[in-house]
């Protein structure tokens, strides 16, 4: 796996340029299954959980080491299961913070900067499994299951 060097001090200044970029982040009304895993029915995702429904403030620590490591955190505390699947990581050069849901904070993060510009931009899709689940990809890897809801 490859690593790239970012500071996330960019979130905050990119926060105010969510709702322009917003395409890196969307929500799928039915489960992710890997290859080969049997399907069960479920109910659509209907956005945010009661876990996450309240604002919150969402630490970037220096400790996680890798974004993905800090995404997984953030995940368990609002319920959601974090999958990384994409095949770079980007270290965590700075601490940062966001505040708002764990989906806005997660947004804040896959829009900032460092990720946006960087030659491996990342996106994320949220599918209704139980507990929700939040595939990181780069961007463009999710187009046809994220469009497809």
């Amino acid at each position: 796996m490859k690593f790239i060097v970012v500071s996330v001090l960019a979130v905050s200044a990119c926060t105010s340029g969510l709702a322009r970029a917003s395409e890196s982040f969307q929500t799928v009304s039915q489960p992710w299954h890997a290859p080969g895993e049997a399907t069960l029915p479920v109910a659509p995702y209907a956005g945010t959980g009661a876990t996450d429904s309240a604002a919150a403030h969402w630490s970037v620590l220096v400790q996680d080491i890798t974004l993905a490591r800090t995404l997984e955190r953030w995940g368990a505390q609002a319920g959601y299961r974090v999958k990384w699947d994409a095949q770079r990581n980007f270290l965590i050069g700075a601490p940062d913070s966001v505040d708002g849901t764990f989906e806005t904070a997660l947004k804040a993060i896959l829009n900032s900067a460092g990720i946006r510009q960087s030659d491996y931009p990342l996106e994320a899709c949220i599918y209704a499994n139980t507990p929700p689940l939040v595939r990181i990809t780069r961007q463009g890897e999710q187009t046809r299951e994220c469009d497809a809801q």
